[in-house]
């Protein structure tokens, strides 16, 4: 599947998590395409870690600030503004928010799970965020 990506040009990138553990299993990986090889089991810490880090290098979305509406977030250094005011975020927030701003154009439900620590709801976490924004433009209407 990695090498027909690669053959079709797809500069996504490919980060391998896998129980295959010899050597040979990475180096086909890495030979097919991927990026990187992560070998079960792992801390989920590090697979996040890794996951910025390919991010980082793609020049993907995660590199630079996105804004919506008046709402900004800076992935680099986690942190978010209202019209130019810091959101303060908990970690399980900006979570969802990079998985919301990373699967722009795409169809996040609340049922869908964001990595981090293992596994969150995003059903689970959309109403505090929903509380904390409305609490933010309460403040700056005051």
């Amino acid at each position: 599947m990695i090498s027909s990506l690669r053959e079709e040009g797809s500069d996504l990138p490919i980060l391998m998590p896998t129980a295959h553990d010899a050597i040979e299993d990475r180096i086909d990986g890495l030979e097919a395409g991927a990026d990187d090889y992560l070998i079960k089991p792992f801390a989920m810490s590090e697979l996040v870690a890794r996951m910025r880090a390919l991010l980082r290098r793609s020049g993907s979305v995660f590199g630079k600030t996105e804004t919506v509406g008046s709402l900004s977030y800076n992935v680099k250094s986690r942190t978010t503004t209202v019209n130019a005011v810091a959101l303060p975020l908990l970690r399980h927030e900006l979570l969802v928010l990079e998985s919301l701003i990373s699967s722009r154009g795409h169809v996040v439900t609340k049922d869908d799970n964001v990595a981090g620590g293992g596994l969150i709801c995003v059903r689970c976490i959309l109403k505090d965020l929903t509380i904390t924004l409305r609490i933010m433009e309460v403040a700056l209407l005051s």
